[in-house]
């Protein structure tokens, strides 16, 4: 699993955000909130762990120091790894006033976003098997913004498998890291009982400004990097955009969005496609398992 490098539909006031950020210890300790302050925010992650029947509450309650609040008003989401691999949240993505505004439900659904983000990355075990179930809900989610609006639900359906091929490639390389090459392409084709050989296939897509372009330039859509960032932020939140880029973002996306009563992550997720939600959030907690151990 190859892991993005920087986003291409978030930007922050020096240019395009990071996934991974690099650098140390040492060079983010001047954004580390004070001990007392961490002490607190420690407290309300420790209140919600025992209160609540919560997403992956066993392992936040093991691993949940190793996760460092920072506050960085340059980096829009909530939560990051660094170069070798530890875990931080930061606090400017809640938009409180006082510390005290937190609610444990906020800082808790950040602490399970970054440790989701912590134990994939450290694992570097392959998703590959669950490529298929996120190729099918990101289909589901453009189709929920899009299919009526573009016609693809009634008169144009034959555009159906074009836009489900092309979602399909994208996962592969996108999301997923895997190489973007012809034999991927006719491997998917085939699985799907065509060739698609009337397709403008001509982009790139690892990038998701491309597989955006090709949804438009083949007549399937009009949609555009800007149009489906502010369809997403509408929708979810800033917080919700890194979860069309990057898989390990994908998870620790629904992971946190499923926190009851947090404001930070949006719940709205787990409504479409329902089945498939709950089959990707399922096997995606046991590989979060799994990378504990």
């Amino acid at each position: 699993m190859k892991v993005k490098k920087e986003f291409e539909l978030i930007y922050g006031k020096t240019g395009k955000i990071l996934n991974v950020l690099p650098f140390g210890q040492s060079t983010l300790k001047a954004f580390v909130l004070p001990d007392d302050e961490v002490t607190y925010l420690h407290n309300l992650v420790k209140m919600h762990v025992r209160s609540k029947a919560a997403v992956a509450n066993n392992l936040v309650e093991k691993f949940y120091t190793q996760c460092l609040p920072v506050y960085i008003d340059d980096y829009p989401l909530p939560g990051f790894v660094i170069r070798d691999g530890t875990p931080y949240v930061n606090i400017h993505a809640i938009n409180a006033t006082n510390i005290s505004d937190i609610t444990p439900a906020d800082i808790y659904s950040m602490f399970v976003y970054s440790l989701t983000m912590m134990g994939f990355i450290k694992a570097d075990a392959p998703l590959d098997k669950m490529e298929g179930d996120v190729a099918a809900y990101l289909f589901a989610v453009i189709m929920k913004f899009y299919g009526k609006k573009s016609g693809i639900v009634g008169s144009h359906e034959d555009m159906i498998p074009k836009l489900k091929y092309l979602v399909r490639l994208y996962v592969h390389s996108g999301m997923m890291g895997f190489p973007d090459d012809q034999i991927s392409r006719r491997r998917i084709a085939t699985s799907m009982y065509s060739t698609f050989d009337d397709m403008d296939l001509e982009y790139d897509f690892s990038s998701t400004e491309e597989f955006l372009k090709a949804i438009n330039k083949n007549h399937i859509i009009s949609i555009s990097p800007n149009t489906f960032s502010n369809q997403i932020i509408r929708t979810g939140g800033v917080s919700s955009l890194p979860m069309f880029e990057d898989a390990v973002r994908f998870f620790a996306t629904i992971f946190a969005g499923t926190v009851s009563g947090g404001r930070v992550f949006s719940g709205y997720w787990a409504k479409i496609m329902p089945k498939v939600f709950d089959t990707l959030y399922l096997r995606g907690l046991n590989h979060l398992n799994r990378s504990f151990k």
